[in-house]
């Protein structure tokens, strides 16, 4: 997930105010919120990927190892895809609201 460039939130003396206000709309634009495992997420990117939701589940710290199986579901996506299964190595367009359940089991 891309993180949002702080570094155009100053204002360069040479930049009009409309020039500020467009750079800072623009950033405003991005960020989206989600729910993932019933909690809300705000992100700014318009497309996530298996890895980004586990991240965002765990916040950051997924399980791992040989034993772990770990699902993604969503739903109330757009009209791309309204819901279905995200898989490693896939990604999914995501929306305002849109919900995504991760659900971890050991096999052990």
């Amino acid at each position: 997930m891309s993180q949002v460039d702080t570094d155009n939130e100053t204002t360069d003396p040479k930049d009009g105010p409309d020039d500020h206000h467009h750079d800072h709309g623009d950033h405003d634009h991005r960020w989206l919120q989600i729910i993932v495992n019933a909690q809300p997420k705000e992100v700014d990117d318009r497309e996530l990927s298996y890895h980004d939701v586990l991240m965002l589940a765990y916040d950051g710290n997924p399980p791992s190892g040989p034993n772990w199986s770990i699902s993604v579901s969503y739903s109330r996506g757009p009209v791309e895809n309204p819901h279905g299964t995200l898989t490693p190595g896939h990604s999914v367009k995501i929306k305002e609201d849109m919900v995504f359940r991760v659900k971890a089991t050991d096999r052990s």
